[in-house]
């Protein structure tokens, strides 16, 4: 029995870095997957650029696959498909339910984060590992559960980044491995959204010289790696090739957007001042306050002072590693800094409001700043303990493992606090879109077969709705078509001009529907299919009179841009404090707008018009 403890004991002294990094692993997964398991359990009905994302995913490995990626509002689409065909197969593998979207969601990221314990277990062993596990925790706790799932391109695309952070690292150290992953996830984010490609080209420039310098001695396997780099590097982006040369050109209108300039930027000075809000104070990855302008929503800028402690402990931390001769650890610290200058110019370089969804990813470099400060400062006193000629290692191993645990048991923390959050949020669209649901049912049964039907959006608020109606369309075997302007964003497959439609479905929302009861249903050329208001006949018969009146408030203090947008439906947030407009009234509406507005379907042939404004994009 003593033999046998003893070679128990000896087992799990030989075995504890390969257990350990296994344990970590489970607990930076697990929110991630528990989020996942959660989402495909969700009776889910996506509506907008969700709506949009599951449509294309459903289109891959059909006449349709995608060759260009999620739609931008500036009438574009980002670089290339791989996020819908990553998407697709968790997707159909779970059963391809709306919900199975939020699970592919969760796969990528529960990916991502598996990714980065790997690279940091090989890299640093258990105390960089748990380091690193302790970050990651932290960053999806604020992150949310919601957001774990999330298939939106701006959000799925966030762990991911931080991993090609440390892959590229990696690659600097001479992992030809690492160098052909960070190709991979690299492509993936630049074709997912274009604003990564900045910050992907500076970090495999950095990860190809590095990779070439740290393996000059091993010439075969070097130029081995290089070509299965530069092989998979072609392989991801024919599709983009293919699209660009006999599809829609989208490269080009990429090159045009962009080559075309003229427009306002952030600048350099907002772009530092974000950064300093992300590495300084206490970060919002950290649980601090994320501070965005009441009027735009746009994220607000941190004082530059708040970059001195980040920047003098980033300093400190660089002059131990060179002091210790921890050379991997200072080369940890330059590509973290290299992706910290990137992020800065990429930035500056936004057009229009700085969005907090836009610089997402600023979360995961104010972590690794600081993980690589910490790798750094243990490098230096690891080196010290070694000094002594006796005890040093064996210190050195005790002051690790304490380390070590200590990180396991703070990951753990922030772990369970994110899994227990899961049941209490919502899908990723939350409440920004109104409930749908009511009017579904209606719709699938009586769309007429076989189609296809062309869909279109009337009314004074974002189009969500009626992309949500598309969907589900099509989920009831309903081949949905747009009209020429809306290609962009649904594939050429649903353009209307190529597959006329048998009948045009009107979704029409908020004051639109008055109009259109007024006109063209009244007249017999509209058929009323489904209709839901969430309020009453009196509640919105007083809505509508108080938005008059507080019109009328509005065009006397000289904003008739806000009057009509009290009369449309459309954004008065501005209005709240104008003087001469009443406050009381204005909680009022907003109170009762909150609430949702109304929704009509209404079928008629395809020549019919009712004149009624435009489809939003």
């Amino acid at each position: 029995m003593f033999s046998s403890t003893k070679r128990a004991g000896t087992w799990a002294r030989d075995h504890w870095p390969g257990l350990f990094g296994l344990l970590v692993v489970a607990i930076v997964v697990a929110p991630v997957l528990v989020s996942g398991l959660a989402g495909l359990r969700r009776d889910w009905l996506p509506a907008g650029d969700w709506a949009l994302l599951e449509l294309r995913t459903r289109d891959v490995a059909t006449s349709a696959t995608p060759l260009t990626g999620p739609y931008s509002r500036f009438g574009w689409n980002h670089p290339g498909p791989l996020l819908f065909w990553l998407l697709a197969v968790p997707y159909r593998l779970s059963g391809s339910a709306s919900g199975s979207l939020l699970f592919a969601a969760a796969i990528v990221n529960a990916l991502a984060a598996a990714g980065m314990a790997v690279v940091a277990w090989r890299r640093g062993g258990s105390v960089l590992l748990g380091g690193t596990a302790v970050a990651l925790a932290l960053v999806m706790t604020h992150l949310g559960p919601s957001f774990l799932r999330d298939p939106w391109n701006p959000s799925v695309t966030v762990l991911p980044f931080a991993l090609l952070v440390m892959l590229c690292w990696s690659a600097v150290e001479g992992d030809g491995a690492a160098l052909v992953a960070s190709v991979v996830v690299g492509s993936f984010l630049v074709q997912s959204h274009v604003g990564f490609a900045l910050l992907v080209g500076v970090l495999w420039v950095v990860a190809g010289v590095g990779f070439v310098l740290a393996s000059r001695d091993r010439g075969r396997r070097r130029a081995r790696f290089l070509v299965v780099a530069g092989v998979l590097l072609a392989l991801i982006w024919a599709p983009v090739l293919a699209d660009q040369v006999a599809g829609t050109g989208n490269v080009s209108a990429l090159l045009s957007y962009f080559g075309r300039g003229g427009e306002a930027t952030a600048g350099l000075g907002r772009a530092v001042g974000i950064a300093a809000r992300e590495l300084g104070e206490v970060a919002p990855w950290m649980g601090g306050r994320e501070i965005v302008a009441p009027a735009d929503g746009s994220v607000e800028s941190a004082p530059m002072p708040a970059l001195l402690v980040p920047a003098l402990a980033f300093g400190f931390a660089a002059w131990v590693a060179w002091r210790s001769r921890s050379l991997a650890a200072l080369r940890f610290q330059a590509v973290v800094a290299v992706a910290a200058v990137a992020g800065v110019l990429s930035v500056s370089r936004i057009t229009g409001d700085v969005y907090n969804y836009l610089i997402r990813w600023w979360w995961v470099i104010g972590a690794l700043w600081w993980v690589s400060i910490a790798w750094s400062l243990w490098c230096g006193c690891s080196s010290v303990l070694l000094r002594h000629p006796s005890q040093g290692r064996s210190r050195q191993l005790r002051a690790g493992a304490v380390l070590a645990v200590g990180a396991l048991a703070a990951a753990l923390g922030f772990s369970v606090r994110t899994i227990d959050g899961v049941d209490r949020v919502g899908t990723p669209d939350g409440e920004w879109y109104v409930q749908v649901e009511p009017v579904v049912g209606e719709l699938v049964a009586r769309a007429p077969r076989p189609g296809p039907a062309l869909v279109r959006f009337r009314g004074t608020r974002d189009a969500s709705v009626g992309d949500a109606l598309r969907l589900q369309l099509e989920r009831a075997g309903v081949p949905v078509v747009v009209d020429d302007d809306l290609v962009f964003k649904f594939g050429e497959s649903r353009r209307a001009s190529d597959h006329p439609p048998q009948y045009v479905v009107w979704v029409v929302m908020g004051s639109a529907v008055t109009e259109m009861e007024q006109g063209p249903v009244a007249s017999g050329t509209l058929e009323e299919i489904a209709r839901w208001d969430p309020l009453t006949t009196e509640q919105r018969a007083w809505l509508v009179s108080a938005q008059e009146r507080l019109a009328s408030q509005l065009r006397a203090a000289g904003r008739d841009d806000l009057a009509d947008a009290a009369v449309s439906g459309g954004d008065i947030r501005e209005a709240r404090g104008i003087e001469g407009v009443d406050d009381g009234l204005w909680q009022a509406i907003t109170t009762a707008r909150l609430r949702g507005d109304p929704i009509a379907v209404l079928i008629g042939p395809p020549g019919a018009d009712p004149g009624i404004g435009a489809d939003p994009l």
